[in-house]
């Protein structure tokens, strides 16, 4: 439904290369951002809503609309929250900390079912996610492209948002296989509680580690 000039155009962009990943990947922060913030953020994303909530939902018996429901609770607060998220970028708060805080922020629910059972924390798990997930979502993009500014001068925006998508999809992917073998392993509250602590653990050491990208965002903001 494109017009004929802009599908023309569309059609000359270069498609992701294998050098063009081998470049990309070179850039400290880049690894940086999509490996401790991007691919853990959709891992717990596609383990908790694609197969956790659901499979566990159903398991106390429950109907089916209820993981449904909790699944909702996501939606809803993901869609409060990120236009409030974009005003606190805009006012000034560091990209930085919206990225790790809402990532931690998103881990905190799985434990609470270690703690209790029941439908009840599922729907507070799934709060929490739609919370951190909202803060972070749009900050990551932003940061990545103030923090690989140098790239994307010298070769475009394709290579890098290319590789960033292409990587970020492993968390996807790897989401619900991650959570199958733990539940066998573990149970569903010991799945719930090992993915949050990893995701939780990734998000406190992109806060440690991500020094440089916040003098990053205070030049931008200064300028």
């Amino acid at each position: 439904m494109l017009p004929p000039a802009a599908a023309s155009q569309a059609s000359l962009t270069p498609a992701l290369a294998l050098r063009d990943l081998a470049r990309v990947l070179g850039e400290r922060r880049f690894l940086l951002i999509t490996l401790l913030a991007a691919v853990p953020a959709k891992l717990i994303l596609a383990s908790f809503c694609f197969y956790l909530v659901p499979i566990y939902v159903l398991s106390l018996g429950a109907p089916t609309a209820a993981a449904g429901r909790a699944l909702m609770v996501y939606a809803v607060v993901l869609v409060l929250v990120l236009p409030w998220a974009a005003r606190l970028a805009e006012r000034g708060v560091s990209q930085v900390s919206l990225v790790g805080g809402g990532l931690c922020l998103s881990a905190l629910g799985g434990f609470g079912l270690l703690l209790w059972g029941g439908v009840g924390p599922v729907f507070l798990a799934m709060a929490l996610l739609g919370l951190g997930q909202g803060l972070s979502i749009a900050a990551q993009s932003s940061l990545l492209s103030l923090a690989c500014a140098d790239e994307i001068r010298a070769h475009g925006t394709g290579a890098l948002f290319g590789s960033y998508r292409l990587i970020e999809r492993l968390g996807n992917a790897s989401g619900p296989l991650l959570a199958g073998v733990l539940v066998a392993a573990l149970g569903h509250a010991g799945a719930f509680a090992l993915i949050a602590a990893l995701v939780l653990g990734c998000g406190l050491l992109f806060l440690v580690l991500a020094g440089a990208l916040r003098g990053v965002h205070v030049a931008e903001v200064r300028a």
